[in-house]
């Protein structure tokens, strides 16, 4: 049987890449996907299917828009308390 990813690889590393110079970043699996934690709390992340806000492909190829998404996501998660 052969095993599928359940999310797309080449989004989590547009996302990687968007976020390399953001401290405080761990990437984990969850959701059946990719998580990306800021200081322990969920900031973003790729999955195949769940109750999230979605973008589709085209939006995340529109870089100045993928990084308003982002910006938002740290100024909401940025000043949370570290888990």
């Amino acid at each position: 049987m052969e095993k599928t990813m359940a999310y797309d690889e080449g989004i989590a590393q547009i996302l990687r890449d968007s976020l390399s110079d953001t401290d405080g970043i761990v990437e984990n699996k969850m959701f059946g996907g990719n998580a990306f934690m800021l200081n322990g709390n969920m900031l973003c992340g790729v999955h195949k299917n769940g109750g999230m806000v979605e973008v589709t492909d085209e939006c995340i190829a529109d870089d100045a828009f993928l990084e308003a998404l982002l910006t938002l996501a740290r100024q909401f998660v940025g000043p949370l308390p570290p888990k």
